[in-house]
Parts: structure tokens; C-alpha cells; sequence
């Protein structure tokens, strides 16, 4: 069995934790955006009646 030190796993681990970190904040931007844009549908909805 192969020796894997223990610098590389800690630097593996934060890496993948920094890259899910970064995945979480790309989706929490998403779900705010689509939050924005749903909660503008009925007055979008309700000027495009009238024109």
C-alpha cells in the first residue's frame, strides 16, 4: 500500500471544501435571482395586459 502523507490529504480536503463553498455561493446567487424575477412576475404580468 502506497504512503499518502498527511499534507496532501488536509490540502485535498480544503480543496474540495473550498470548491463546495464556492459551488454553494454560485447556487445561493441563482435561487436569489430566481427569487427577484419570481416576485416581479405579477407586475410584469400585469403591465403586459394592459399594452
Amino acid at each position: 500500500m502506497a504512503h499518502i502523507s498527511d499534507i496532501k490529504l488536509i490540502r485535498t480536503d480544503t480543496t474540495l471544501d473550498l470548491s463546495q463553498k464556492a459551488e454553494k455561493g454560485m447556487l445561493q446567487k441563482v435561487a436569489v435571482r430566481l427569487f427577484l424575477l419570481l416576485s416581479q412576475l405579477p407586475v410584469l404580468l400585469a403591465r403586459a395586459r394592459w399594452y
